[in-house]
Parts: structure tokens; C-alpha cells; sequence
């Protein structure tokens, strides 16, 4: 049986003696289970990861000098030659028509973007897997390679994979499970998909073309506003705070 509750779904079991009251199990990681706290919702997230991006900073800082610090989001999108829907502005019982075309033929952008200066990094790979990852962290690491980089992304196995060479000057700082909306690169990859709405390609060349001259088209300020997320220039100032009492 399942019990919904406003926050999470739990599997309540029933006990194997006869009449004894069924027990509620929530499964947690371990690494996250002893981080639970009041409340419920995007507060509690947002809450959960300033507290492990303080945890994690207040080793670096005792372990190491830092010249400074920044904090980037990073993450990756499949894109392709299917024609992204989208709504559209008609007249009151208009139905859009549009060319549309099956054609699944795919590439992958990495993607990692400074969320207080605005500054990104984005390669276009033919897969998503660990040696792409790690070749895009080495291209992260050569920006300003006297700063700490804290860099936020989620839980994808590659992201985790025992073989991984992460730079000296990058710390990888995971997202707590099943929060994509605390990733800013979420709502940046929206804006991608908006440019690309209802637009075909013949070739993924020219698909690549076109994201090539939006990114570069990118303003600082207007990817500021896109991900500049509070809570991580919250996690910012307790950081900062906690180098100047150490």
C-alpha cells in the first residue's frame, strides 16, 4: 500500500506477525540521512545543501590556503534533430500548424556556468560518459587555476565513477537526490530549448551551429539573472564568513 503524504511517498509494510501494525520506511542515502531537518519543500533543500557546501568549504579551508573562491553549476543535455513543441500565441480556437520531424539523431552539450560572474564553458560531445566529463572538468580547472572552484552537480554515475582525475582546484559538492530544481543549469538548458522551439534542422551540424551562435551571443548580466539562484549566494556568505573567523 501506498500512503501519499505532502512531501514524499511512503511504503507502509506490513509486519509478518499477525495483528501487529504496519511500520513506515522512508529510504534515505546514508550519506543525507543524518542532514534531515523540519520542514518540507524547496526550503528544507535549500537548507540541506547550504549545510553540506559549509561542511565540505570548511575542510578545504583547513586543509589548504585558498587565493578565493567560486561556485559553478554544471551539467549536460542531450539535443537533436526531433523538433522541440512548444506553445505558441493563436486566436481563441486556433490550433498551431507547424512542420514537425521524427528524426532521432542525437549530441550532448556539457555545460557549467560561474553563478555570480556569469562566465560558462560548454564543449558538444558525441556521448555522455565519464571521458568526456573528465576532459570538460580539466577545461573548467584552466579558468583562473589560483581560485577554488566549487562545483555543483548532480548524481549521474559517471559524475561518481572510481576512476575519475578531479582537478586540484575544483571540489565536487553533489546535489542531495531527486533535486534537479536546485541546479541552475535546469533553467539555463530551458532557454536553449526555447531558442530551438519548433525549428528544424537538416543535419546535427547545423543544430550545433545555431547553439554555438547563441552561446556566444550570451550576455553576462542576463545569465547572471538566469542563475542566480538565492540560495547559493546565501551558501556564499556563510563560506566567506566562516574564512574570517578561521
Amino acid at each position: 500500500r501506498v500512503e501519499r503524504t505532502p512531501c514524499q511517498v511512503q511504503y507502509r509494510l506490513p509486519d509478518r506477525e499477525a495483528g501487529a501494525e504496519s511500520q513506515t520506511k522512508t529510504p534515505a542515502p546514508l550519506e543525507y540521512q543524518e542532514e534531515r531537518d523540519t520542514g518540507t519543500g524547496y526550503k528544507k533543500k535549500t537548507r540541506l545543501l547550504i549545510r553540506l557546501m559549509s561542511r565540505r568549504l570548511l575542510q578545504e579551508i583547513q586543509n589548504r590556503e585558498l587565493a578565493g573562491m567560486e561556485v559553478w553549476c554544471l551539467d549536460e543535455m542531450r539535443v537533436g534533430l526531433r523538433t522541440d513543441l512548444g506553445r505558441v500565441i493563436t486566436l481563441a480556437g486556433v490550433k498551431p500548424i507547424g512542420a514537425h520531424q521524427h528524426r532521432f539523431l542525437y549530441r550532448y552539450i556539457y555545460g557549467a556556468i560561474n553563478v555570480n560572474t556569469g562566465d560558462h564553458e560548454f564543449i558538444e560531445a558525441e556521448a555522455c560518459n565519464g571521458d568526456f566529463f573528465q576532459a570538460f572538468l580539466w577545461q573548467i580547472a584552466r579558468q583562473q587555476p589560483m581560485l577554488l572552484k566549487v562545483v555543483v552537480l548532480d548524481n549521474a554515475g559517471f559524475h561518481r565513477r572510481k576512476d575519475l582525475v578531479v582537478p586540484p582546484n575544483i571540489l565536487l559538492l553533489f546535489l542531495p537526490p531527486y533535486t534537479p530544481e536546485l541546479n541552475p543549469m535546469e533553467r539555463f538548458w530551458q532557454e536553449i530549448r526555447r531558442e530551438l522551439k519548433g525549428q528544424n534542422f537538416d543535419t546535427l551540424d547545423q543544430l550545433s551551429e545555431k547553439i554555438e551562435q547563441y552561446i556566444c551571443n550570451l550576455d553576462r548580466i542576463a545569465v547572471c539573472q538566469t542563475v542566480g539562484y538565492p540560495v547559493y549566494r546565501t551558501a556564499i556568505e556563510v563560506c566567506q564568513d566562516m574564512a574570517c573567523v578561521i
